[in-house]
């Protein structure tokens, strides 16, 4: 920079400005004398004339320079004459105000002449800086020059006469008096120790304040920078120097960027470095100036090149003790000094990169770890003031220090440095973590700016210590080094990775940089068996390197087996969590970062080789990708079983999904070809043996691992493998029962929102592993502990917890479930298994799980034309409604459907319960299907009836059995009387008798005589006509047990009702209610919705019509399109389609040649003609694609409504209002025609009615990985509210767009054709859910599955945090029991049975409440 001009540095030092006469020309004590008498006179006189307000005596400019020679010379006695000495400051002191405020004791030539008099007083003033021998005097020197110092910076601050020649001498007294106090090697109490910190403040103040007001000259520039390098051993210069770089970057950076540019703040002391009224050229000038003003900052790892002084090489030849000049006491202080000059160029790479500093406390306690680690430094002088006792204590404890065995092996010299302390000791001055990244300014500087501008600095000191292969010198040239370098090292190193890892997409970086970025790295990374603790070099690096393989720096890749070797090395050197101190917690967060994004890497390059750094026989030959996986896989498994931080856990299930899924599907396309070592059975196996280890063991405790490993499992179960291992399956279900039972058993203080809250998401996964694997059923040992668990959940309690205990019945069990959730997912469970294990997806389609028909639909196909003619509920309703247990509403249509045997009884019932609608047709029959009528089989033998007259067959009547005869009598048998024996007493009676029945018997046969004579031919008997009337309503209730006398009783609890209510089927209202809660879904159901961000894109509207057209988005995000899910026609759909108005109907059939155009990029998908669909057993998701059409039609119609709305209120006509209403999310309450809005009673659990979740998921693709930062969020959020309510009016709590309930998914394709992920969630309470977590890398064949599952999960979390949310079969448990409270038909029990028969008394019913 100044190679074209000349230093004055030898001027400067050869100049004999400051020397008197009497010191040259007069011995010592002549001298002494006459600066004596003269300064005590000068002083006396001083004092009175500013007491008496009158003027100097000295009037002539001779008798001036003359007295100034005197005081010339009494700045030079020695502290003994302490009192001379300190009056000729005072008097110069005074005389020097005259720039200012020049007072009346100030002779009348320096008044005239300020600015000459001015220089020679400042060459002058320079002779009380030179150091005394008397070492006793010391703090009297100190202050003297300290007023000194003082008076020059308020001249120098205050004056405005100071001229050019002024300044120019004012720079070279500091200048002066900084080389006569610093350059000389530091010794403990000298004077320069003293005031090294004050005299380099009031140097580098100064002389910022020169450039203001008189820049200084080139000259000056160069002498600054010389005299600088032999003041290096100094820690307070370093000090000096950061502190202007700090001043002079920020201001550097609002002159760039303006003042709001990257939230970077000056303090107070730095605000008053820079002067007022600066320009802004200036700024620039003296950035550059100051930066480079130390000259090589890694030079001071070298006590060679800062001992190569004249003043140390002095020293060395004048030493009592001869000692080379690098072994000097004051030169152990390099490894802090070295430090301190890299933490300052970090700040200037860190300020252009966006990134907020640490406390600059922070260093100061550094430097008592540094040198508490070495006994050997104890002796150091503090060369920095204030002085220890003055300063700050350090906010952390200190850390501890290991040492290490040098080891004379011919490997690289990094064996051996200093092992260091642990990286938890040095994480508060790491000036960036793994989670800052993010933090990045989008304006920033390209990776080449900064590397131009620091590169060759950091380069070199990320070296430092290392014996490079090739290199021909030893120790970098150096004869020793100090293990303490490594602290520099760390800084430069971990600055280098985050210029890196700053790379912006499409940037190119040039060659030469990134192959001796990748240099320092590979000897960055190595560890070595003796090292016993973490390296600090090696820390730095991972810490600040976790996006490095998520970047597309070309080359990249050959970094792989280092870091993954250096991450095996670290993993057992971690040390976890001890008294909640997790000292190593930041450095494994960044060290699962690196391994989540090379967990795809193998895989997606195969067999590729990966290229050696270095050309050494010594090491291993190339590697290929895929060599790599078995590691990786190992290392994640180790890391996992290890870590016990929450956040570092779900990550690592994270990638232990991606692993073993991405395994499967690599698999599955290549089928039998595999040429990996383990396959996905064993993944599999390990994974999910390994989560369920430490789900039973450790997470049981923990909220977020437990959902986090849930979600993992039934990630495992959507995995599809060929020939799955049943019986590992088995034991899979086995261990999630065996936590369900665990988890309820645990005692009741345990008992919490987080306890029941895993207890429920155990049964979700229940539910998934049995609807994928649905075998496990057959099996009946898997089944009984599956409904035992089911049991514990719905009940409280197992009735046969073991097989040895006595079952207990139902009626003999108190129902006390552990909480009302828990039972709610448990009763999910069970009705999964019954209606949907092995019959997933049922006919009608995935869907929709109830059937497609209603009231509506069947009428139509009734046989009567005019009820099929006829529309609900005009016609009234022909169903008969009855409510049994409270819960389930049937309706009976007793008309018999087309095309059936009508002659039967038929009755077609639609059921409504807890989990959907079911229609049933049934007709009682008494022959089977198969049963053929002979229509001739009635002619073939006619029946005649006949009477015959028949003789009766003669009977002898027994009254005793025969073998009474066989028994002998006895005398008990006489104690009876025989009949014969008493006839005689009743002989008349007996004789009247027998003549009665002899006149009968005459009268019988003469009947039959004349009946023989009259007899005539009897008609033929013929079949009955069959019956067409049927009570079919009342042959149902009653053939299936509903009809009973003890089902129409009231309960005898108050207000319990009968099992069996009938409704009231001729109010017009209950459609509408029917309708009502056939919206209810069954499932859950959310919106996912997809932007594609070209690059520079920050406006909604640009974003919305990028989708519009084909060209304008990667062939990529049509294919991420179609792997979320399956394009469904909205108006066809019977499903969720993303908006509330039109999802869950009925729809007709499906329109033939439908067209739909084909060049679009994604908005074929914006809900207006098609979503994307997914869904399974429990769970709904549309993806929408917004466009600009839909969102503009959606933002017009909420105008028009809101309009209409106002128009209604204004006028008292409230239709319009209904109508808005009626499309609004809140289902409850809605207003009809009929009659006003009745509000909805609130029983059990209080909770938002809303069908779908308040949290928005969006996925955004973006080309450029830093438009994530310039997202319209909030205009997003309003877009997608709006696409749900189908651009109805919001409501207050809508309108009222809250950024905490959003979570948005960015994508970014890299150029190796994997994907990078970023996740942007509020942190709550319930952490995001796997398995994607930020700055995951996932591959192409994975990124749908992983992006749809996580958006599921997401909405799972967010549900189990609210107070307010209610399962679906529990909301239609409600609205269900509105109805019955609203349509309930009081009726007794004789007219429950008389309105079976007629419909008379259900009409009276009505006509009463009426």
């Amino acid at each position: 920079m100044y190679a074209d001009w000349a230093s004055v540095r030898e001027e400067i030092q050869r100049s004999t400005d400051h020397e008197s006469v009497l010191t040259l020309s007069f011995p010592t004590s002549v001298g002494k004398e006459v600066a004596g008498s003269v300064v005590h006179y000068l002083a006396f006189m001083v004092g009175k004339n500013n007491d008496d307000n009158e003027p100097s005596s000295l009037t002539t400019d001779t008798a001036v320079k003359w007295t100034m020679q005197v005081l010339c010379h009494g700045l030079t006695l020695p502290m003994t004459d302490y009192e001379t000495v300190r009056e000729c400051v005072n008097i110069y002191c005074e005389w020097l105000m005259c720039l200012t405020s020049p007072k009346k004791c100030v002779p009348i030539p320096i008044l005239e002449d300020p600015n000459s008099y001015s220089q020679d007083i400042l060459k002058h003033l320079s002779n009380i800086f030179v150091p005394r021998r008397d070492q006793d005097q010391l703090s009297r020197q100190a202050m003297l020059c300290h007023r000194v110092l003082k008076t020059v910076q308020h001249s120098a601050t205050t004056s405005e006469i100071i001229t050019d020649q002024t300044w120019d001498c004012l720079l070279r007294f500091l200048l002066v008096i900084n080389d006569v106090l610093l350059s000389p090697p530091a010794e403990k109490d000298s004077i320069g120790s003293q005031l090294c910190e004050r005299v380099l403040s009031v140097l580098f103040e100064i002389w910022i304040l020169a450039c203001c007001r008189c820049f200084p000259s080139p000259p000056l520039w160069k002498t600054l920078k010389e005299m600088c390098s032999g003041w290096r051993h100094h820690e307070a210069l370093v000090m000096q120097w950061h502190r202007v770089n700090v001043a002079f970057t920020l201001r550097l950076l609002k002159v760039i960027y303006g003042n709001s540019a990257r939230g970077l703040q000056l303090s107070e002391d730095e605000e008053k470095l820079i002067p007022e009224g600066i320009s802004n050229e200036c700024i620039i000038q003296c950035w550059f100036r100051f930066l480079h003003i130390l000259g090589n900052p890694v030079e001071l790892s070298r006590p060679s090149v800062i001992a190569n002084t004249p003043k140390f090489l002095h020293m060395a030849i004048t030493s009592e003790i001869p000692i080379e000049p690098e072994e000097h006491e004051c030169l152990k202080n390099l490894p802090n000094i070295f430090y301190r000059a890299m933490r300052s160029v970090a700040f200037v790479a860190d300020a252009f990169l966006g990134i907020s500093q640490r406390d600059a406390a922070d260093v100061d306690w550094l430097m008592s770890s540094l040198s508490s680690r070495q006994g050997d430094l104890s002796a150091v002088p503090n060369t920095s003031t204030p002085p220890s006792h003055r300063r700050p204590k350090p906010p952390f404890h200190l850390p501890h220090v290991a040492k290490v065995v040098k080891d004379s092996g011919p490997r690289p010299n990094l064996s051996e440095t200093w092992a260091g302390p642990s990286f938890a000791a040095f994480a508060p001055i790491m000036s960036n973590a793994a989670s800052d990244n993010g933090a990045l300014s989008p304006s920033r500087p390209t990776v080449n700016s900064l590397l131009h501008l620091l590169g060759s600095w950091l380069l070199e000191a990320s070296l430092v210590g290392v014996r490079v292969y090739g290199s021909t010198a030893k120790d970098g040239g150096r004869g020793s080094f100090d293990a303490g370098y490594e602290m520099g090292r760390a800084q430069g190193c971990g600055t280098l990775c985050r210029i890196f890892c700053s790379h912006k997409t499409g940037e190119s970086v040039a060659s030469i940089y990134t192959s001796r970025f990748y240099i320092s790295l590979y000897y960055g990374l190595q560890v070595f068996s003796d090292m016993k603790t973490i390296p600090v070099v090696l820390a730095s690096v991972i810490s600040n390197a976790s996006d490095l393989l998520r970047l597309d720096l070309e080359g990249v890749h050959v970094l792989l087996p280092q870091l993954l070797s250096a991450l095996e090395d670290l993993q057992p050197r971690f040390r976890y969590k001890h008294d909640n101190v997790d000292e190593d917690l930041d450095l494994r967060h960044a060290s699962i970062h690196l391994l989540l994004s090379a967990i795809c890497l193998p895989l997606q390059f195969g067999n590729l080789p990966i290229r050696a750094i270095l050309d050494d026989q010594r090491m291993d030959p190339a590697v290929t990708f895929i060599s790599l996986k078995k590691r990786l896989a190992d290392l994640l498994q180790k890391m996992l079983t290890s870590e016990t931080d929450s956040v570092n856990t779900q990550m690592l299930l994270g990638g232990l999904v991606v692993c073993v899924h991405d395994q499967a599907l690599y698999e599955e396309a290549i089928g039998d070809q595999n040429e990996t070592t383990d396959s996905v059975q064993d993944l599999f196996g390990m994974a999910t043996a390994l989560v369920c280890r430490c789900l039973t063991a450790s997470w049981k405790t923990d909220l977020n691992c437990a959902l986090a490993a849930m979600e993992v499992l039934s990630a495992f179960a959507r995995i599809k493998m060929k020939n799955p291992n049943a019986l590992h399956c088995k034991r899979i279900i086995n261990w999630i029962c065996e936590f369900v039972s665990s988890q309820c058993s645990r005692p009741a203080p345990a008992h919490s929102k987080d306890l029941h809250s895993m207890i429920v998401m155990a049964f979700r996964c229940l539910t998934v592993w049995l609807m994928e694997h649905d075998y496990l059923m057959q099996d009946k040992e898997c089944l009984h502990i599956v409904l035992q668990v089911v049991e514990l959940g719905v009940s409280g309690s197992m009735s046969q917890p073991k097989a040895s205990s006595v079952p207990r019945f139902k009626g003999d069990k108190e129902l006390k479930p552990v909480s009302l959730r828990v039972r709610d997912a448990a009763e999910v469970l069970l009705a999964t298994i019954i209606d949907y294990v092995g019959s997933f997806p049922p006919p009608c389609g995935p869907e929709s799980l109830c059937t497609l028909l209603d009231e509506e639909s069947l009428i139509k196909h009734c046989s009567k034309k005019k009820m099929a003619d006829s529309s609900l509920p005009d016609a009234g309703l022909p169903f008969q409604y009855f409510v049994i247990d409270g819960s389930t509403i049937v309706g009976l249509l007793e008309q018999p459907l087309g095309g059936g045997d009508e002659t039967l009884p038929t009755v077609t019932a639609i059921v409504r319960g807890a989990f959907g609608r079911h229609a049933w047709t049934m007709q009682l029959r008494h022959h089977p299907r198969s049963f053929q009528r002979d229509p001739k089989s009635e002619s073939v033998n006619p029946v005649i009836s006949s009477i015959e007259p028949k003789i009766p067959p003669r009977i002898q009547h027994q009254y005793f059995p025969e073998i009474v005869q066989q028994i002998p009598p006895v005398l008990a048998d006489q104690s009876i009387p025989r009949l014969e024996s008493t006839m005689s007493e009743y002989q008349p009676e007996l004789s009247k008798l027998q003549s009665l029945i002899a006149a009968q018997v005459q009268f019988e046969q003469a009947c039959i005589q004349n009946h023989a004579k009259q007899r005539k031919p009897v008609p033929k008997c013929t079949k009955p006509s069959s019956c067409q009337e049927f009570q079919s309503a009342r042959l149902f209730l009653t053939h299936y047990g509903f009809l009973t006398l003890d089902g129409l009783k009231t309960g005898s609890m108050s207000g319990m009702m009968p099992s069996l209510v009938r409704l009231n089927s001729s109010d017009s209202n209950l459609w509408n209610d029917l309708k009502q809660l056939d919206c209810l879904s069954v499932r859950t159901a959310d919106t996912v919705y997809l932007f594609y961000v070209k690059t520079g894109q920050s406006k909604l509207t640009d974003i919305l019509q990028n989708v519009t057209q084909r060209c304008s988005v990667q062939g990529q995000f049509l294919e991420f399109l179609r792997s979320l899910g399956w394009p469904v026609d909205v108006e066809e759909h019977s499903g969720w389609n993303g908006s509330v108005a039109t999802s869950w109907k009925a729809k007709g059939s499906r329109a033939k040649d439908k067209t739909y155009p084909s060049d679009t990029g994604g908005s074929l998908y914006d809900g207006g003609q098609q979503v994307l669909y997914w869904s399974d057993v429990s769970t709904e998701v549309a993806f929408v694609v917004p466009s600009p059409s839909t969102h503009l039609s959606s933002i017009e119609s909420e105008k028009s409504c809101i309009q209409a709305a106002g128009s209604a209120t204004s006028s008292g006509d409230n239709s319009a209002l209904v109508k808005c209403k009626s499309l609004s999310l809140e289902l409850e309450g809605v207003p009809t025609d009929a009659g006003p809005p009745v509000r909805p009673k609130r029983t059990g659990r209080s909770g938002a009615s809303a069908i779908t979740s308040d949290v928005h998921v969006m996925v955004v693709w973006l080309e450029s990985y830093e438009d994530h930062l310039s997202f319209p969020l909030l205009d997003a959020q309003k877009a997608c509210q709006l696409s749900k309510t189908n651009a109805v009016p919001l409501s207050s709590s809508q309108k009222n767009i809250n950024t905490n309930q959003t979570c948005v998914v960015f994508v970014h394709p890299l150029r190796n054709g994997l994907f990078r992920i970023h996740l942007q969630a509020q942190q709550s309470r319930v952490s995001e859910a796997v398995p994607l977590v930020d700055g995951m890398v996932v591959s192409r064949r994975l990124l749908g599955h992983l992006v749809r599952q996580t958006a599921i999960n997401i909405f799972r979390r967010r549900q189990l945090d609210s107070e307010q949310y209610q399962p679906p079969h529990v909301r239609r448990k409600m609205k269900i029991k509105d109805i019955v409270e609203k349509y309930e038909c009081k009726l007794t029990e004789p007219e429950f049975f008389a309105s079976l028969f007629q419909d008379t008394i259900v009409n009276k019913q009505q006509t009463v409440a009426d």
